[in-house]
């Protein structure tokens, strides 16, 4: 039929991939079962001319055709216009479900498994047939064809979630001239996002960890989040109570759940332990680990321990993970504050806070947000102060700095397009003792002084990630619902979606900062940390 040339490409969605080839039939595949074995040239081909083929002859077959496909070459497209994919169970991490399996658009009999067993499928169909697509390029006829995986969706009452991969093989053939060259493979692998670490605080401190193993002997620190986990892959979590050493004391767990958020009173949940015990909505059950005297622990009753099976929320259409959306305009709250100070009677002071389009703090394209600590007077949308007084419930409110700032994005200099999808916050901060000549409040007032680009007084803070801004095909959808399909340029800005990096609901802005005497005094200040 000609010379052809494939190019097959791998995707799996929250999944690994173990390896591009596995082996499929152990390592001898020219000696396969006779009925797993598919034709390979003219019937008289020579055994010279069938192994250039990259196909395996056996002289001593007398039933069958003698030259034969290798399939650990598979996907492999034939010279008499077929598609031959074999896949194995082990091609991913967690294994495949082989029988989820199915040609996408493929609804004729020729286009199911042609061979299925415990460890591989075979499909075997013509290059027309089982909705496969054809087109010319360059003078050369290309088909393609999808072999994708459906996923089991459990549905709770607060969400749905999967544990299993997103599967989707991509075969494309290449038919031109006469003679029949290599198949090409490339590789593309996404993983699911990992949870960030918790901590509470009340009566008893506790603290909720994410051990590397199961052995709880060594755990992830800030420093290696976000740690990156497979879809079944176990994730093992430790409650314990700090810096008590009674004895008789238990923690007892009442309620352990997921949110896509920080959030924990997120509408969308899943749940982990209702009552401290294993949620038997969940076909992959929380395993509890008793921690008993042989632990290792000095004291084990104050410890808990569960195992979780790694999983994915989904949108409502249980088609995609779950992400959270916002709109531009749409408030963000932000907030400062001083670590591990008891001083009642220092103040956090802010001076300058901005954004850019880069992590970088000194970019050339910037935008106030406040200014000596009083909102940037050049925003229609003026960012707003949140006063944190005694009845915040804080233990020291004047450790804390809120405000409010109206979403927005950056512009390119013609006004038409957003410079970049991201939006980066920094601030520059001093803690500072109030005095009867100062005490340390921003005087807001007109004729505002504009900061320069190195002009940062304090010490500078920077959030660890940007604020995503969502394509634009799915702002104006957006828009176009939320607006009444009203007609809008292509450039507005009102209803674009955004997303918050690792789905926070809001930016908390955290500082650890050195204490600042009155001016008059010389001024200490360590690395603020956001």
């Amino acid at each position: 039929m000609g010379r052809w040339l494939g190019f097959c490409s791998l995707c799996l969605l929250a999944g690994s991939l173990l390896s591009a080839q596995p082996p499929l039939l152990g390592n001898d595949v020219c000696v396969p079962e006779p009925g797993w074995r598919f034709e390979c040239g003219h019937s008289g081909v020579s055994s010279t001319e069938c192994s250039r083929q990259g196909c395996c002859f056996d002289p001593q077959s007398s039933s069958h055709h003698p030259c034969f496909y290798n399939l650990r070459q598979s996907p492999v497209c034939t010279a008499d216009g077929q598609f031959l994919i074999v896949i194995s169970r082990n091609l991913t991490h967690p294994a495949l479900n082989l029988s989820s399996l199915y040609v996408k658009d493929g609804q004729e009999a020729e286009c199911k498994p042609k061979i299925t067993t415990t460890e591989f499928v075979i499909f075997h169909f013509s290059i027309t047939s089982c909705g496969s697509s054809k087109r010319e390029e360059d003078g050369s006829l290309v088909y393609e064809t999808d072999v994708l995986g459906k996923r089991m969706i459990q549905m709770g009452k607060l969400g749905s979630i999967t544990r299993d991969s997103t599967f989707s093989l991509h075969v494309q053939c290449k038919y031109t001239g006469s003679q029949e060259t290599g198949l090409q493979i490339n590789v593309t692998v996404y993983t699911v996002s990992p949870p960030p670490p918790a901590s509470e605080d009340g009566i008893l401190e506790l603290e909720l960890r994410i051990a590397k193993g199961g052995d709880y002997r060594s755990w992830y620190v800030d420093s290696d989040y976000p740690i990156q986990r497979i879809l079944q892959e176990p994730v093992f979590v430790e409650v314990h109570v700090l810096d008590r050493t009674d004895p008789m004391i238990v923690l007892r767990l009442h309620d352990c759940w997921a949110t896509p958020v920080p959030a924990p009173d997120y509408e969308v949940q899943w749940n982990l332990l209702v009552d401290g015990c294993p949620y038997e909505g969940d076909d992959y059950l929380t395993l509890l680990h008793p921690v008993g005297v042989f632990s290792g622990l000095t004291f084990p009753t104050h410890h808990k321990r569960f195992e979780v099976k790694t999983f994915v929320f989904l949108d409502g259409k249980l088609e995609q993970p779950l992400s959270r959306k916002r709109i531009l305009q749409e408030p963000v709250f932000v907030e400062v504050r001083v670590l591990d100070r008891n001083d009642p009677m220092i103040v956090l002071r802010l001076h300058d806070c901005w954004a850019t389009p880069v992590p970088a703090p000194d970019h050339e394209v910037q935008w106030s947000l406040l200014v000596d600590g009083c909102p940037y007077e050049g925003d229609d949308y003026l960012t707003l102060l949140h006063p944190v007084g005694v009845f915040s419930g804080l233990t020291f409110p004047t450790h804390h700095q809120r405000f409010e700032v109206k979403m927005f994005v950056f512009l390119d200099g013609k006004l038409e397009q957003p410079l970049s999808r991201k939006v980066y916050l920094h601030c520059s901060a001093e803690v500072c003792s109030s005095s009867g000549w100062d005490d340390c409040s921003p005087k807001c007032g007109p004729k505002r002084r504009h900061r320069s680009i190195n002009d940062y007084e304090g010490t500078l803070v920077s959030a660890p990630g940007p604020i995503f801004l969502e394509d634009e095909s799915r702002q104006s959808k957006k828009l176009h619902e939320a607006n009444g399909a009203a007609e809008s340029p292509s450039w507005v800005l009102q209803g674009v979606s955004i997303g918050l990096m690792m789905l926070s609901l809001s930016l908390l802005v955290v500082a650890a900062v050195f204490m600042k005497r009155p001016r008059a005094a010389a001024s200490q200040c360590n690395e603020i940390e956001l």
